[in-house]
């Protein structure tokens, strides 16, 4: 089960990198995330993780829902 879910979370986090506009220093997020825990921080490191983590479907969304891109499957094409 957690291999298939990994699965699926790299086909949509490589997915979302790729959209156009989709800029992200990848580096910068994971940084400040260690160095919030490092220094003890744990709500923060807790809160710039689930930034991380969200940022992914966000991209994904804001790209459907601006007609970028389609479902994969869905037989629909993004306008362009």
């Amino acid at each position: 089960m957690l291999r298939q879910l990994s699965r699926h979370t790299e086909r949509y986090r490589s997915f979302a990198m790729a959209l156009p506009g989709a800029v992200r220093d990848v580096h910068a997020e994971h940084t400040e995330i260690f160095h919030y825990a490092l220094a003890g921080q744990d709500a923060r490191a807790a809160l710039a993780l689930e930034a991380h983590i969200r940022t992914t479907p966000d991209l994904l969304i804001q790209a459907l829902r601006a007609g970028r891109v389609s479902l994969p499957g869905s037989g629909e094409r993004a306008s362009s």
